[in-house]
């Protein structure tokens, strides 16, 4: 497998268990220490990055917008999710063409 697709896959993965993380902590009561509009926020923040990062990964495999998601009319994407989503495939595009570059220095076995 593409050592891009690699660390792409490992970056969601570590955003969705941070998710989790969080949403087990709003669960608990917390005494002073973290208000719950705080962990909230934070939860909102990191599933919009996840769900702009796989749309993202999506499209820059070639797939379609509306094969990726169907969304309801009050959760469309606007002009700022998509200009996040744009900077995620050029963060994305930056990796395959870094993973390529890498993978051709190697030398190449003689038959």
């Amino acid at each position: 497998m593409n050592k891009a697709i690699i660390k792409i896959k490992k970056i969601h993965k570590n955003l969705a268990e941070k998710i989790r993380t969080y949403k087990g902590l709003r669960k608990r009561k917390f005494e002073g220490e973290r208000s719950a509009d705080w962990s909230e926020w934070k939860i909102t923040c990191m599933s919009s990055e996840s769900r702009y990062r796989h749309i993202a990964y999506c499209i820059g495999r070639g797939t379609e917008y509306d094969e990726i998601e169907k969304p309801r009319d009050e959760n469309k994407l606007g002009s700022y999710d998509w200009k996040k989503i744009e900077e995620f495939k050029i963060q994305y595009k930056e990796m395959f063409d870094e993973a390529n570059v890498c993978s051709s220095k190697q030398p190449e076995k003689v038959l």
